[in-house]
Protein backbone atom coordinates (compact mmCIF):
# COMPACT_ATOMS: atom_id res chain seq x y z
CA UNK A 1 0.00 0.00 0.00
CA UNK A 2 1.41 3.36 -1.01
CA UNK A 3 0.90 6.63 0.78
CA UNK A 4 1.22 10.12 -0.56
CA UNK A 5 3.73 12.41 1.09
CA UNK A 6 2.14 14.04 4.10
CA UNK A 7 2.29 17.71 5.01
CA UNK A 8 4.94 19.04 7.36
CA UNK A 9 4.88 22.23 9.37
CA UNK A 10 7.95 23.86 7.87
CA UNK A 11 7.42 26.19 4.98
CA UNK A 12 3.68 25.73 4.60
CA UNK A 13 1.79 28.71 3.23
CA UNK A 14 -0.36 30.46 5.78
CA UNK A 15 1.38 29.09 8.87
CA UNK A 16 1.83 31.57 11.70
CA UNK A 17 3.15 31.77 15.22
CA UNK A 18 1.34 32.86 18.34
CA UNK A 19 2.17 33.35 21.99
CA UNK A 20 1.11 31.20 24.89
CA UNK A 21 -2.46 31.95 25.84
CA UNK A 22 -3.71 32.93 22.38
CA UNK A 23 -6.47 30.40 21.86
CA UNK A 24 -8.56 29.83 18.76
CA UNK A 25 -9.91 27.03 16.60
CA UNK A 26 -6.60 26.75 14.87
CA UNK A 27 -6.97 28.07 11.41
CA UNK A 28 -10.56 28.73 10.50
CA UNK A 29 -9.40 29.73 7.03
CA UNK A 30 -7.21 26.68 6.43
CA UNK A 31 -3.98 28.02 7.91
CA UNK A 32 -1.70 26.43 10.49
CA UNK A 33 -0.72 27.97 13.81
CA UNK A 34 1.94 27.28 16.41
CA UNK A 35 0.71 27.34 20.01
CA UNK A 36 2.10 26.57 23.45
CA UNK A 37 -0.56 24.35 25.03
CA UNK A 38 -0.74 22.69 28.43
CA UNK A 39 -0.44 18.95 27.92
CA UNK A 40 -3.32 18.35 30.31
CA UNK A 41 -5.56 19.94 27.66
CA UNK A 42 -4.44 17.51 24.96
CA UNK A 43 -5.95 14.04 24.56
CA UNK A 44 -4.68 11.07 22.64
CA UNK A 45 -6.83 10.10 19.69
CA UNK A 46 -9.34 7.46 20.80
CA UNK A 47 -9.20 5.60 17.47
CA UNK A 48 -5.41 5.54 17.31
CA UNK A 49 -4.69 2.74 14.78
CA UNK A 50 -1.67 1.34 16.63
CA UNK A 51 -2.77 -0.64 19.67
CA UNK A 52 0.65 -1.97 20.76
CA UNK A 53 2.99 0.11 22.90
CA UNK A 54 5.86 1.81 21.11
CA UNK A 55 8.92 -0.47 21.58
CA UNK A 56 11.14 2.61 21.84
CA UNK A 57 9.11 4.03 24.73
CA UNK A 58 11.84 3.78 27.38
CA UNK A 59 14.53 5.26 25.17
CA UNK A 60 12.24 8.09 24.02
CA UNK A 61 11.27 8.95 27.59
CA UNK A 62 14.92 9.19 28.61
CA UNK A 63 15.64 11.46 25.65
CA UNK A 64 12.71 13.79 26.40
CA UNK A 65 13.67 13.92 30.10
CA UNK A 66 17.19 14.92 29.09
CA UNK A 67 16.55 17.23 26.14
CA UNK A 68 12.88 18.17 26.27
CA UNK A 69 10.43 17.79 23.41
CA UNK A 70 12.38 18.32 20.21
CA UNK A 71 9.45 18.06 17.76
CA UNK A 72 6.11 19.90 18.14
CA UNK A 73 2.97 17.88 18.69
CA UNK A 74 0.39 18.20 15.92
CA UNK A 75 -3.08 18.81 17.34
CA UNK A 76 -6.52 19.91 16.27
CA UNK A 77 -9.70 20.87 18.09
CA UNK A 78 -13.14 19.51 17.42
CA UNK A 79 -15.88 22.06 16.96
CA UNK A 80 -17.17 23.17 20.35
CA UNK A 81 -14.51 21.27 22.31
CA UNK A 82 -12.56 22.90 25.12
CA UNK A 83 -9.46 20.74 24.70
CA UNK A 84 -7.34 19.43 21.87
CA UNK A 85 -6.75 16.04 20.29
CA UNK A 86 -3.61 14.72 18.66
CA UNK A 87 -3.40 14.89 14.88
CA UNK A 88 -1.35 12.30 12.99
CA UNK A 89 0.48 10.50 15.79
CA UNK A 90 2.29 11.65 18.89
CA UNK A 91 0.57 9.41 21.46
CA UNK A 92 3.83 8.17 22.94
CA UNK A 93 5.32 11.65 23.24
CA UNK A 94 2.15 13.02 24.83
CA UNK A 95 2.02 10.21 27.37
CA UNK A 96 5.68 10.76 28.25
CA UNK A 97 5.20 14.50 28.70
CA UNK A 98 2.27 13.95 31.04
CA UNK A 99 4.23 11.39 33.05
CA UNK A 100 7.30 13.63 33.32
CA UNK A 101 5.17 16.63 34.29
CA UNK A 102 3.66 14.58 37.13
CA UNK A 103 7.01 13.09 38.16
CA UNK A 104 9.14 16.25 38.08
CA UNK A 105 6.72 19.16 38.38
CA UNK A 106 8.79 20.98 35.74
CA UNK A 107 6.93 23.41 33.49
CA UNK A 108 8.96 22.38 30.44
CA UNK A 109 7.04 19.10 30.46
CA UNK A 110 3.67 20.60 31.39
CA UNK A 111 3.49 22.87 28.33
CA UNK A 112 4.31 21.74 24.79
CA UNK A 113 4.85 23.57 21.56
CA UNK A 114 2.14 22.37 19.17
CA UNK A 115 1.25 22.77 15.54
CA UNK A 116 -2.46 23.53 15.59
CA UNK A 117 -4.23 22.28 12.50
CA UNK A 118 -7.68 23.40 11.36
CA UNK A 119 -10.55 21.03 12.09
CA UNK A 120 -11.48 19.02 8.98
CA UNK A 121 -13.80 16.37 10.38
CA UNK A 122 -13.56 12.92 11.97
CA UNK A 123 -12.65 11.07 8.78
CA UNK A 124 -9.65 13.28 8.07
CA UNK A 125 -8.55 13.05 11.72
CA UNK A 126 -8.52 9.26 11.56
CA UNK A 127 -6.79 9.38 8.17
CA UNK A 128 -4.03 11.54 9.62
CA UNK A 129 -3.23 8.85 12.18
CA UNK A 130 -3.44 5.98 9.69
CA UNK A 131 -1.08 7.74 7.27
CA UNK A 132 1.40 8.67 9.97
CA UNK A 133 1.57 5.14 11.37
CA UNK A 134 1.77 3.55 7.93
CA UNK A 135 4.65 5.81 6.97
CA UNK A 136 6.44 4.59 10.08
CA UNK A 137 5.52 0.96 9.37
CA UNK A 138 3.97 0.80 12.82
CA UNK A 139 0.50 -0.62 12.22
CA UNK A 140 -0.23 -4.36 12.42
CA UNK A 141 -2.63 -5.40 9.67
CA UNK A 142 -5.43 -6.09 12.15
CA UNK A 143 -5.21 -2.49 13.42
CA UNK A 144 -5.20 -1.20 9.85
CA UNK A 145 -8.29 -3.30 9.13
CA UNK A 146 -10.17 -1.72 12.04
CA UNK A 147 -9.11 1.73 10.86
CA UNK A 148 -10.31 1.03 7.31
CA UNK A 149 -13.66 -0.18 8.67
CA UNK A 150 -14.02 3.01 10.73
CA UNK A 151 -13.10 5.17 7.75
CA UNK A 152 -15.61 3.36 5.59
CA UNK A 153 -18.38 3.94 8.13
CA UNK A 154 -17.51 7.64 8.46
CA UNK A 155 -17.35 8.24 4.71
CA UNK A 156 -20.58 6.33 4.10
CA UNK A 157 -22.35 8.44 6.72
CA UNK A 158 -21.07 11.59 5.06
CA UNK A 159 -22.16 10.43 1.60
CA UNK A 160 -25.43 8.86 2.76
CA UNK A 161 -24.73 5.73 0.71
CA UNK A 162 -22.75 2.49 0.88
CA UNK A 163 -19.29 2.24 -0.71
CA UNK A 164 -18.09 -0.86 -2.54
CA UNK A 165 -14.36 -1.63 -2.51
CA UNK A 166 -13.59 0.30 -5.70
CA UNK A 167 -15.43 3.42 -4.63
CA UNK A 168 -13.88 3.33 -1.17
CA UNK A 169 -10.40 2.93 -2.67
CA UNK A 170 -10.99 5.95 -4.94
CA UNK A 171 -12.32 8.07 -2.08
CA UNK A 172 -9.43 7.19 0.24
CA UNK A 173 -6.97 7.85 -2.58
CA UNK A 174 -8.44 11.31 -3.04
CA UNK A 175 -7.85 11.91 0.67
CA UNK A 176 -4.21 10.82 0.45
CA UNK A 177 -4.39 7.14 1.44
CA UNK A 178 -3.69 4.91 -1.53
CA UNK A 179 -5.07 1.47 -0.75
CA UNK A 180 -6.05 -1.23 -3.23
CA UNK A 181 -9.29 -3.21 -3.40
CA UNK A 182 -7.61 -6.46 -2.32
CA UNK A 183 -6.42 -4.82 0.91
CA UNK A 184 -9.89 -3.43 1.58
CA UNK A 185 -11.44 -6.87 0.97
CA UNK A 186 -8.97 -8.52 3.36
CA UNK A 187 -9.53 -5.79 5.96
CA UNK A 188 -13.28 -6.40 5.78
CA UNK A 189 -12.70 -10.13 6.31
CA UNK A 190 -10.60 -9.41 9.38
CA UNK A 191 -13.19 -7.18 11.02
CA UNK A 192 -16.35 -9.08 10.10
CA UNK A 193 -15.19 -12.71 10.36
CA UNK A 194 -11.70 -13.34 11.68
CA UNK A 195 -11.41 -11.10 14.74
CA UNK A 196 -14.73 -12.30 16.24
CA UNK A 197 -13.51 -15.89 15.82
CA UNK A 198 -9.97 -15.20 17.09
CA UNK A 199 -10.20 -12.46 19.74
CA UNK A 200 -6.87 -13.48 21.31
CA UNK A 201 -4.73 -14.47 18.33
CA UNK A 202 -5.90 -12.03 15.67
CA UNK A 203 -3.80 -9.09 16.86
CA UNK A 204 -0.56 -11.03 16.39
CA UNK A 205 -1.30 -12.27 12.86
CA UNK A 206 0.64 -10.95 9.90
CA UNK A 207 -1.02 -10.14 6.62
CA UNK A 208 0.27 -13.38 5.10
CA UNK A 209 -1.23 -15.37 8.02
CA UNK A 210 -4.55 -13.65 7.48
CA UNK A 211 -4.47 -14.26 3.73
CA UNK A 212 -3.77 -17.97 4.33
CA UNK A 213 -6.65 -18.18 6.80
CA UNK A 214 -9.06 -16.48 4.43
CA UNK A 215 -8.03 -18.77 1.57
CA UNK A 216 -8.60 -21.83 3.78
CA UNK A 217 -11.95 -20.46 4.92
CA UNK A 218 -13.14 -19.80 1.37
CA UNK A 219 -11.90 -23.15 0.03
CA UNK A 220 -13.31 -25.22 2.89
CA UNK A 221 -16.64 -23.40 2.79
CA UNK A 222 -17.00 -24.02 -0.96
CA UNK A 223 -16.12 -27.71 -0.55
CA UNK A 224 -18.60 -28.06 2.31
CA UNK A 225 -21.30 -26.53 0.12
CA UNK A 226 -20.47 -28.46 -3.07
CA UNK A 227 -20.37 -31.81 -1.30
CA UNK A 228 -23.61 -30.97 0.58
CA UNK A 229 -21.99 -31.91 3.86
CA UNK A 230 -24.45 -29.76 5.79
CA UNK A 231 -26.02 -26.32 5.67
CA UNK A 232 -23.55 -23.55 4.87
CA UNK A 233 -24.61 -21.82 8.10
CA UNK A 234 -23.42 -24.92 9.94
CA UNK A 235 -20.03 -24.60 8.28
CA UNK A 236 -19.78 -21.03 9.58
CA UNK A 237 -20.55 -22.25 13.10
CA UNK A 238 -17.97 -25.05 12.83
CA UNK A 239 -15.31 -22.66 11.52
CA UNK A 240 -15.86 -20.25 14.42
CA UNK A 241 -15.81 -23.12 16.93
CA UNK A 242 -12.55 -24.54 15.59
CA UNK A 243 -10.88 -21.14 15.51
CA UNK A 244 -11.90 -20.59 19.12
CA UNK A 245 -10.53 -24.02 20.08
CA UNK A 246 -7.02 -23.00 19.02
CA UNK A 247 -7.24 -19.28 19.80
CA UNK A 248 -4.18 -18.05 21.65
CA UNK A 249 -0.52 -17.05 21.18
CA UNK A 250 0.38 -20.34 19.49
CA UNK A 251 -2.45 -20.23 16.97
CA UNK A 252 -1.66 -21.70 13.53
CA UNK A 253 -3.85 -22.00 10.46
CA UNK A 254 -2.60 -25.57 9.97
CA UNK A 255 -4.38 -26.65 13.17
CA UNK A 256 -7.72 -25.31 11.93
CA UNK A 257 -7.16 -26.87 8.51
CA UNK A 258 -6.50 -30.28 10.00
CA UNK A 259 -9.56 -30.02 12.24
CA UNK A 260 -11.77 -28.93 9.33
CA UNK A 261 -10.64 -31.94 7.29
CA UNK A 262 -11.52 -34.28 10.15
CA UNK A 263 -14.91 -32.59 10.66
CA UNK A 264 -15.81 -32.79 6.97
CA UNK A 265 -14.68 -36.41 6.73
CA UNK A 266 -16.96 -37.45 9.59
CA UNK A 267 -19.96 -35.40 8.54
CA UNK A 268 -19.61 -36.26 4.85
CA UNK A 269 -18.86 -39.95 5.41
CA UNK A 270 -15.64 -39.73 3.43
CA UNK A 271 -12.05 -40.55 4.17
CA UNK A 272 -9.90 -37.81 5.67
CA UNK A 273 -7.41 -38.40 2.84
CA UNK A 274 -10.05 -37.74 0.16
CA UNK A 275 -11.15 -34.54 1.88
CA UNK A 276 -7.56 -33.38 2.35
CA UNK A 277 -6.69 -33.96 -1.32
CA UNK A 278 -9.77 -32.16 -2.63
CA UNK A 279 -9.29 -29.28 -0.22
CA UNK A 280 -5.65 -28.92 -1.26
CA UNK A 281 -6.67 -28.81 -4.93
CA UNK A 282 -9.18 -26.06 -4.25
CA UNK A 283 -6.77 -24.02 -2.18
CA UNK A 284 -4.14 -24.30 -4.90
CA UNK A 285 -6.60 -22.98 -7.48
CA UNK A 286 -7.54 -20.06 -5.22
CA UNK A 287 -3.88 -19.13 -4.77
CA UNK A 288 -3.20 -19.45 -8.50
CA UNK A 289 -6.24 -17.36 -9.44
CA UNK A 290 -5.49 -14.76 -6.78
CA UNK A 291 -7.69 -14.98 -3.70
CA UNK A 292 -8.85 -11.39 -3.69
CA UNK A 293 -12.52 -11.65 -4.50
Amino acid sequence: MKLRAKDTAAGLPGSRHADLGHDDTGGEHGDLAFRHIEVCRISRYERQPRSAENPAYGRLKAAIRREGLMQPLAVTRRQGAAGYVLWGGGSTRLRILKELAAETGESRFAVAQCLLRPWRGEAELLLSHVKENELRGAVPFVDLAVAVANLRAMLERQAGTAFDERRLARRLGALGLEIDCATITLATYVVERLTPALPLAAQGLSRSNIESTRTLDRGARALWRDWSIDAVEEYDRVFRTLCARYDGPGWAVSDVRRALVEEMAVRGDRSAQAVALELQARLSRLVTDGDNR
